[in-house]
């Protein structure tokens, strides 16, 4: 029969701290022009908005609704230059990444620039499971001191 005790000291490693605590791929000598890709993401997106019926004058409407303050709004023809592959001098500007992004609901472009620096993109609900992870973590970290300390004690 095994032995289901498991016995744990303070000065194991921490898993999921080494995890957080590795460093980011060096990009160093790394070619990050992603411009083919990044064309290439945002054709994606579009179609998969057109799939579910948006057209390219509700996008650029939506655009506009999220970029209140920007003084010069987006034009059908500006939208359809950034993303002709045939107009390289006209790529999007990335201020306004973000808009497209969540005018089309898609994130994938993001997820594109991020993965070219060596990460990835989480939401919301991805950050409230590493912070439970973290918690459970530094709780078990806390009961193992605890129970030393009571060992060292004598208690």
């Amino acid at each position: 029969m095994a032995n289901s005790a498991r016995s744990f000291t303070a000065d194991q490693p921490d898993f999921f701290q080494q995890l957080l605590d590795r460093p980011t791929p060096p990009t160093e000598g790394v070619d990050l022009d992603i411009g083919a890709e990044l064309l290439g993401a945002l054709a994606g997106a579009l179609r998969r908005a057109r799939r579910r019926g948006m057209s390219r004058e509700r996008l650029v409407d939506k655009m506009n609704a999220r970029l209140p303050k920007s003084g010069r709004p987006i034009t059908l023809r500006r939208l359809n230059a950034w993303l002709a592959t045939s107009k390289e001098a006209h790529d999007i500007p990335a201020r306004y990444l973000p808009a497209l992004c969540a005018a089309l609901g898609d994130h994938e472009v993001l997820g594109l620039i991020a993965g070219a620096l060596g990460l990835a993109l989480v939401d919301a609900r991805d950050l409230d499971a590493l912070r439970l992870g973290e918690v459970a973590v530094a709780r078990a970290r806390l009961g193992r001191e605890a129970r030393a300390l009571s060992k060292a004690l004598g208690a």
